[in-house]
């Protein structure tokens, strides 16, 4: 047998162990139990919806996802977790269909279902992108998107914490290296009883490009662990249509940079609205607003002897706020900055 010959039906075999699911146009795929799914491909304006049944979880391995169409992960009103794990890339286009990406906790009571969407490669979601959290009382109820590859959102993006009596969180997550994530009509970050989370858990290079406000003042928290040697970066304004509550920075190899204008209120809570931790180095390069917080908290605090917060800037800058902490507070901007509040230790 010829070289030419072996090689088509090694091709074949290959072909033939790979698990597919096409979903016709104007089509939804619905599940409620475990299931693998391969390649997922769908015509115009079709749905994939996953989620469990009654108090039994479902998990779902996907290869990809290839869509005109929505994505909807869920899970039923009472105590049952969905996960779906895509191993690949994830595309939401528009032609016929919305394109929106869905996950959302749908538990209620006192269940502690919780939903959660992993994604192994890139992410294009062209149409809106909303995380949403659970009525339940439960704190376990919890949903969370979390991506390794770069991401691109168009549409606008929500995460809204959930409404239950325990506080449940909406989180959505960005753990890969050499990653870009672009929000093109920006991301809104929603508390209720429970609060939304964006965070930066990666171990390499991660740029975040698009503004992001709170849903309304003084609403949602970023969090940067990243735990890799190459920075963070933050391109657009963060908190100028509404403010942010919260921003932590607990890790970051080469540290974190905020190319746009900040504000944080933090008036009604006990914690800092700017945290920086474990030596860490900030810099701003525009202007911070820090809003008075209750409890007489400092508005941003350094954590240990070696962290650093720079105003590095090209053109006038403004701080305000308190500073403490045992870090430093480092000013290059040739143009000038002025500080409006108590600043802890200073350097140049």
């Amino acid at each position: 047998m010829s070289l030419l010959a072996i090689s088509a039906i090694v091709l074949l075999i290959g072909v033939q162990n790979v698990e597919a699911l096409t979903i016709a146009g104007g089509a939804t795929s619905s599940l409620t139990a475990d299931a693998t799914d391969g390649v997922v491909t769908g015509g115009a304006n079709s749905d994939y919806t996953r989620s469990a049944a009654g108090a039994s979880p479902a998990t779902y391995t996907v290869t990809s996802i290839d869509l005109d169409g929505d994505i909807i992960v869920t899970t039923p009103t009472s105590a049952a977790n969905t996960i779906v794990n895509v191993s690949g890339n994830v595309n939401l286009s528009i032609t016929s269909g919305t394109g929106t990406l869905q996950v959302i906790n749908g538990a209620t009571g006192s269940n502690d279902a919780s939903t959660e969407l992993d994604i192994g490669g890139t992410l294009d979601v062209a149409g809106a992108t909303t995380i949403t959290g659970s009525a339940s009382s439960n704190a376990g109820a919890v949903v969370l998107l979390q991506v390794a590859g770069n991401a691109t959102f168009t549409g606008a993006v929500e995460i809204d914490g959930n409404t239950g009596g325990a506080g449940a969180d909406a989180t959505l997550d960005f753990d890969g290296s050499d990653q870009t994530i672009t929000f093109t009509a920006g991301l809104d970050i929603g508390d209720n009883t429970g609060d939304g989370h964006l965070t930066l858990t990666g171990a390499g290079a991660q740029t975040v490009v698009g503004v992001i406000d709170g849903n309304a003042a003084s609403e949602g928290t970023i969090t940067v662990t990243n735990t890799g040697s190459a920075a963070v970066i933050f391109e657009d304004n963060i908190g100028a249509t509404a403010t942010l509550q919260e921003i932590i920075i607990a890790d970051s190899g080469s540290g974190v940079t905020f190319k746009g204008t900040v504000a944080v209120d933090n008036a009604g809570d006990d914690q800092a609205a700017i945290a920086v931790t474990n030596n860490m180095t900030v810099n701003f390069e525009k202007d911070v607003n820090l809003v008075a917080a209750a409890n007489d908290q400092d508005n941003l605090t350094l954590g240990g002897s070696g962290a650093v917060v720079g105003l590095t800037g090209t053109s006038a800058q403004t701080f305000t706020g308190n500073i403490s902490g045992g870090g430093i507070l480092n000013v290059t901007n040739t143009a000038g900055a002025t500080v409006s509040g108590d600043a802890g230790t200073t350097g140049t």
